[in-house]
């Protein structure tokens, strides 16, 4: 299990080094080419994303979220809807490093939600 969570926190690192790089990184000029790249970073986020979530869910012995409480559910729930509400954003405005920052910091908000809600069930058992 720590391995697992040890794997997820370095990937989110590397994520996150990614996008400040991109960000703030040289004199970036919008292109076709520089837009293709930028939607290949949200995908490869998104990717990382569910790599990382489905490395939580499975270190706690879990498939999925659907044995958690009705609140704990709906606060989930609003944080992908956020997640996708950016996603969508940034395939209008791929180059767009606020969009991107943002991104990053709703997948980590989800993942730490769920990271404490198993965590906290995992030793009450």
């Amino acid at each position: 299990r720590r391995v697992i969570s040890a794997s997820a926190w370095a990937a989110s690192l590397v994520a996150a080094v990614l996008v400040t790089w991109l960000s703030f990184g040289p004199g970036i000029t919008v292109d076709n080419k520089q837009t293709a790249d930028s939607i290949n970073l949200v995908n490869l986020m998104s990717d990382n994303f569910n790599q990382q979530k489905k490395a939580i869910l499975v270190s706690y012995g879990q498939n999925d979220t659907a044995l958690l409480s009705s609140d704990m559910q709906e606060q989930l729930q609003q944080l992908a809807s956020a997640r996708k509400s950016i996603e969508k954003a940034l395939l209008e405005d791929a180059n767009n490093g606020d969009l991107l920052n943002l991104l990053n910091f709703t997948q980590q908000q989800e993942l730490n939600l769920l990271q404490r809600l198993y965590s906290t069930q995992w030793q009450t058992i």
